[in-house]
Order: C-alpha cells, then structure tokens, then sequence
C-alpha cells in the first residue's frame, strides 16, 4: 500500500494492537465477575469499515477466530449503524461462540464517516438457562442453554434502550453482576473509540484506512511466505470425543490437509454428524480452532488478524457436528470441542513440520461449573 515504509507501518500495527490491549486492561479493571476480572475470558479488537479484523488483544485463544466473524455477520442482519450506536449480541449462529459469550459492537465515525469498528466479548457467569452457569451439561438445545440476544441495539445514538437492558437482565440470575460487566464492555468499547479517533486526527482517517489495508496485506504476505517454505502435499488426521454427553458414541473429527505454495485447504469431510448432546460446534468455533494452529504453524508473532486466513481454505460439511444449526445445543463446542479440534489440526500438521508443532494437549479445558441458590433467612424469635 503506497505511503508505509515498513517503518510507519509497524508503529501504526502496534499502536492499533496497544489499543486493543487497553481496552482489555479497561474491560478487567471495570468487570465484575471473575470470569472476566480473574481469569480474562474476554477478547478486545477492532475491525476496519468492511468488518475485517485488523487488530486484535491476544486476551483468550478460543477466540482468535471467532472474533473474526463477530462483526460481518453482525452487520448484515441490522440496519446501518449510526454514531453512538452500540449493538449488543450472543446468538451463536450469528457471529457468536456460545451463549455465555457476550459481544458488544460500536461504530467509530470521524467526520461524519463510518471509518472502522470496536468490539468487545466476554464469557458472563450466568445468561440463564436450566442451570446456573448457563454451561449445563444435559442441554440437548440451546433454548436450555440461557437468553438468545440476536443483534440489536442497547444504544441507539448514545441513548441506552432500557427495554432491552430490562430483558436482559429479567432473565438471569445475577442482574447486578451482569449490569456490571455489560458497562464494563461499554466502557472498552469507549476506550477504542476514543483511540482511534485521536490516532485519525493525528494521522487523517483516509490514511487510517489505508494503513488498515496495508496491515492486512502484510499479514497475508507473512503467511504466503511461510506456506512456501512447507512441502506440498496431503495429510489426514482423525481424533474423537469420547462421547456427547448424550450417548457413549465417539464424536469422530477428520480432516485433511493440502499444502498448496500459496494455499492451505483444511476439509473436514468425514466428521461425525449433528448430535444430540451439546458438543456441536457453530462454524465460527472451527475457524478458532484453525486461526489457532495456523499461527503456531506458521508464526507465534503474525498478527491476529484477517490476513492470517486469506491463503487459508476451511470446509466444513453440512450437516455435521461442526455445522450446527439452530436449535442445536453448542455450549460446550468453546470448552471442549475446539480443544480437540486444535489436536487434530495440529496432528496434521506434525507431518510435514514436526520442528513447529508442540506435542499434543489432554484436549479438554477440564470444566467444573459450580452453582446454587442463596440460603433463605431464617428468623428466629426467642421467647
């Protein structure tokens, strides 16, 4: 892209990057669950005018690639967004993981122009659903998972829609705690605003712009250089889930690999197909997964954005359990599924670049949910 040396390039990539990075320092300062506050299972990144991910904090790893779909899909299914608009959101078939994982977008305008997008998700402890936790381990649809929230706006030019903040919290069990965490992602989301508004100031949002395109394409040549470096060829891989939580039945993942010099194809033809436990994965979670082990592939330190994926090819087979379709229970494809999926990937990949790749994981984020109910009061009336 004309105007950035390598130089002015790379001070705009981090200065995009450390945006990121304090909205997750804001986002963990203000939260109010440990989810969020301890363990910072949430992810911050900004997206250019088009919804490609340009930066993002390298806050959770589940989320690398998930966040990639988070704001196109987003988009299309709500009218244009104006300045001050916030639209909040955890549907998993649209751009979502599951349903604990909340994601809030805001436009940023400069000049009265859309010049890019903020967007912040974090894993709430409760969004109700048959148990507390919203992780229920009998789920066999979503609708026992928790609250379904398709896109819609929670401001509407700076204005909150109260309404739907009521609705949402009416259906959880820990409102406060789920008030407080949904400001502390809007209070991220500021941060970035306000970010990127400075650097376009200082900068002009045209060149901003320019500079989103430039680090995309630095990205993709990174990666096409790496891909020229490994042999061509194919290699297949194949690991399974015990079960679904459902049946004793193995949950079988297959995938091949074909190493192209300016292309990698990963098919996952073969897999098992839809089940009736919560262990299927919306298409998002397999590009986490893949995101995921093609960095460790070809560079721990490539950006995370979409330039990572353009020479990448992912085909899913319809009708399996890494195609879910609504009313599929998903809550456990974040925890445990994507995990697996990582091992295969990676499985595959030690074949023709066992210097790279790391030896296997257990393949399981070994989740314990733990719930209940305050005691009730008790007085007792002495005599």
């Amino acid at each position: 892209m004309t105007g950035f040396d390598p130089l002015r390039l790379e001070v705009l990539k981090n200065g995009l990057e450390a945006t990121a990075q304090e909205m997750g320092v804001v986002l963990k300062l203000t939260s109010f669950s440990p989810n969020i506050k301890e363990r910072m299972d949430a992810s911050c990144a900004i997206f250019d005018a088009k919804a490609q991910l340009v930066a993002q904090a390298e806050h959770v790893p589940v989320h690398l690639g998930s966040m990639l779909r988070a704001v196109g899909p987003t988009l299309a299914l709500i009218e244009p967004l104006a300045q001050g608009d916030v639209v909040i959101l955890n549907d998993p078939y649209v751009g979502g993981a599951h349903l604990p994982d909340i994601t809030l977008v805001a436009p940023v305008f400069v000049e009265g122009r859309c010049i890019a997008y903020v967007a912040t998700r974090a894993h709430h402890s409760d969004v109700g659903g048959m148990e507390p936790g919203s992780m229920p381990g009998r789920s066999t649809e979503i609708f026992q998972e928790g609250l379904i929230i398709p896109p819609v706006r929670l401001y509407r030019q700076g204005t909150e829609q109260t309404d739907i903040m009521a609705m949402i919290l009416a259906n959880v069990r820990t409102p406060e705690e789920r008030k407080g965490d949904i400001n502390a992602q809007l209070a991220a989301l500021r941060i970035g605003i306000r970010r990127i508004d400075e650097l376009a100031h200082r900068i002009g949002s045209q060149t901003l712009e320019d500079g989103f395109a430039a680090i995309l394409d630095y990205t993709e040549r990174r990666v096409l250089k790496r891909l020229a470096e490994l042999p061509s060829g194919s290699w297949t891989s194949e690991d399974c889930l015990d079960d679904d939580g459902s049946s004793d039945d193995p949950v079988v993942i297959k995938l091949r690999v074909d190493v192209m010099p300016d292309k990698m194809v990963l098919d996952f033809t073969g897999s098992s197909r839809l089940r009736r436990g919560n262990i299927n994965a919306v298409q998002a979670m397999v590009h986490s997964s893949v995101f995921y082990s093609i960095k460790i592939l070809m560079d721990p330190t490539l950006p995370p954005n979409s330039g990572v994926m353009r020479p990448v090819t992912i085909l899913i087979p319809e009708g399996s359990f890494l195609d879910a379709k609504m009313p599929a229970a998903v809550c456990a494809a974040n925890t445990e599924t994507t995990q697996r999926l990582a091992d295969t990937v990676l499985k595959a990949f030690s074949q023709f670049a066992p210097d790279r790749i790391a030896a296997a994981s257990q393949g399981t984020m070994n989740l314990v949910g733990v719930g209940g109910r305050p005691a009730q009061r008790q007085t007792v009336h002495l005599h």
